[in-house]
């Protein structure tokens, strides 16, 4: 309950200084937005996924380690981010379009909500690639063409997902083509 007085506390207060509206329809409906955003947070927020992975470590020190590692994973992703762009931009520019697209499923040994989460949303961000689903560690991802996949399955951004949170990345799993050209073709 002080988590949640808290949390509505600092939006309200911080709703109030970025609008500068301090008249009472203002006040009212900056009132009834924080408790709507805290409502909403509790319940997205619970523990609901309790007991399906591991707890995470509890320390400050620890969430300042994954926090200052994570800024450093930041920059490599921005990286890929542009890297798969500049490849998407070559797919649709050149003659032929040499596209391959594939839906294909693999295991990532990412043993914890917040890595597997990222994990997805990173693969999401770069371009060429789509995390379709996320079930218990097995992800389900489309790709544009052979190169975005390759990078995918090499498995270093696994491993880079994985050290922000201190985890040991056993290596990609094996890939599986769900859907592609080969299976139209038969």
């Amino acid at each position: 309950m002080f988590r949640r007085v808290t949390q509505g506390v600092i939006l309200l207060a911080l709703w109030v200084l970025v609008s500068a509206h301090t008249e009472r329809e203002f006040v009212v409906l900056g009132f009834l937005s924080t408790v709507l955003a805290v409502g909403i947070a509790d319940r997205l927020l619970s523990h609901e996924h309790a007991g399906r992975f591991p707890p995470l470590p509890n320390s400050v020190a620890w969430w300042l380690a994954s926090m200052a590692r994570f800024v450093w994973y930041v920059p490599w992703l921005l990286w890929q981010i542009l890297l798969s762009n500049i490849h998407l931009v070559y797919l649709i520019l050149h003659p032929r379009m040499p596209i391959n697209p594939r839906l294909i499923a693999f295991d990532a040994s990412l043993s914890n909500e917040p890595s597997q989460v990222i994990y997805a949303q990173s693969i999401t961000l770069t371009s060429g690639t789509v995390t379709v689903d996320v079930v218990g560690g097995k992800y389900t991802v489309h790709s544009i063409s052979d190169v975005t996949l390759a990078s995918l399955v090499e498995g270093q951004m696994e491993r880079k997902v994985g050290a922000i949170f201190g985890e040991r990345v056993a290596g990609p799993g094996k890939a599986v083509i769900l859907h592609g050209p080969e299976e139209e073709a038969r």
